[in-house]
């Protein structure tokens, strides 16, 4: 594709129109298939829409599988599994004691060394690293000669890390999350001013970035979007559907979704005498797969969720903490499947209360807020079908499309 964007001239002032033929590098932790959470989802989503419009390629610390779309000109992931193995909390404890870098486990100099291969042969005029798990790779491809660096925040762990801090039940591990969260902020700091631009899923991510780092060089709103024309929008008077079964779709390896479903087990639930509750996703702990309820079915990794929020009734987002906007509320919106949240679990989205979502923040409201979509047909049919006309709109592919070509005629 050939588009023409204002490009910079680093030499000297002045803006000069050029035509680019723009070769994208995406550098990720883990190639996005199977995807097992959100930020999967998104680099899926980018990678997609990125390689309908311009020569495109992946690099992943880890993963395997066939490539997701057949335009793309790289598809790779590096040969060392170091980097993609869990870090025990004594051994970053230890590390953060010497000076480390919270992220330092995920350099190796294999990887690097296949990653500058990679970047010699597909010549990218663009590098994008997604999240901060990667930027041990920055050096790596400015060494190679690319001058346009992106760093995929999402969201900023100055937001994040103090909100899951505080709804930590263990002191030890909250002073951890604590301890870990500055040094993270620290590298997070240093880097937005090493990038030529950052990525935030939200207006309210990008106000909340810009505000806490004003030295920072240029930050664009890239959301969260899915695959609203592959996605069939099932009615809620659906024979399929099942009035009474709520679904909580989640990542359970991330501490707010845990915080989450131990709401909806322990205090929702009890409230719902005629409701199931399926709990869908990866990282299962060890007290879910142990739950022994007759109403609440614990699922692990699926290839698809859809199936699950078309099944479904409902499905309340319980979330206390973290950031970003959340790819479960678009996926149940794209379905057609009812959403009952509070107000953290639906930010940044532009959700109107009581149009496209019920507001709750107590067991009580949630409660109450379920069995008025299953008992309000007509209630619930008006917020389905508000829901997906809004993902249409503003939460598409094609909304990322000009979101991604807007970001990189910024970044030139």
């Amino acid at each position: 594709s050939t588009w023409s964007v204002p490009h910079r001239d680093h030499r000297e002032s002045g803006v000069t129109e050029v035509n680019l033929h723009p070769r994208v590098l995406h550098v990720c932790q883990r190639l996005p298939t199977p995807v097992f959470g959100g930020m999967d989802l998104r680099v899926k989503e980018q990678i997609l829409a990125m390689a309908g419009m311009w020569p495109t390629g992946v690099f992943a610390l880890s993963g395997s599988g066939a490539a997701i779309d057949d335009r793309l000109r790289v598809w790779r992931s590096g040969s060392d599994p170091a980097p993609s193995r869990a870090v025990p909390a004594s051994v970053l404890a230890t590390e953060l004691a010497e000076g480390a870098s919270p992220y330092s486990s995920r350099f190796s100099s294999l990887t690097a060394t296949e990653l500058r291969t990679t970047i010699d042969a597909f010549e990218p005029d663009v590098v994008i690293l997604s999240g901060l798990e990667v930027t041990p790779y920055l050096d790596t491809a400015r060494g190679a000669g690319v001058r346009r660096i992106i760093l995929d925040l999402h969201e900023s762990t100055t937001r994040t890390i103090p909100s899951i801090a505080a709804i930590e039940q263990n002191r030890g591990r909250a002073l951890f999350r604590r301890h870990v969260g500055a040094a993270m902020q620290s590298v997070e700091a240093l880097v937005v001013t090493q990038v030529e631009q950052v990525w935030l899923a939200s207006e309210v991510e990008r106000h909340h970035f810009r505000a806490s780092y004003p030295l920072a060089n240029d930050s664009c709103l890239v959301p969260n979007t899915v695959d609203v024309d592959g996605t069939r929008w099932v009615p809620v008077s659906d024979p399929h559907r099942v009035a009474s079964s709520i679904v909580y779709p989640a990542s359970f390896g991330y501490e707010p979704n845990l915080d989450a479903a131990r709401f909806l087990v322990d205090e929702v639930m009890p409230l719902l005498p005629e409701m199931t509750l399926a709990l869908v996703g990866s990282s299962i702990p060890a007290w879910m797969r142990n739950l022994d309820h007759p109403r609440i079915a614990v699922l692990g990794p699926v290839p698809d969720m859809t199936p699950h929020l078309a099944r479904s009734g409902s499905m309340p987002v319980p979330l206390r903490a973290g950031g970003g906007t959340r790819l479960k509320v678009l996926e149940a919106l794209a379905v057609g499947t009812p959403v009952i949240s509070t107000s953290l679990g639906v930010e940044g989205l532009g959700l109107g209360q009581g149009v496209h979502f019920l507001l709750a923040e107590t067991a009580e409201e949630f409660a109450a807020g379920i069995e008025r979509v299953r008992d309000d047909t007509q209630l619930a049919h008006q917020m389905s079908v508000a829901g997906r006309g809004l993902v249409e709109t503003g939460f598409s592919r094609t909304a990322l499309m000009r979101a991604l070509t807007a970001a990189l005629a910024g970044a030139t």
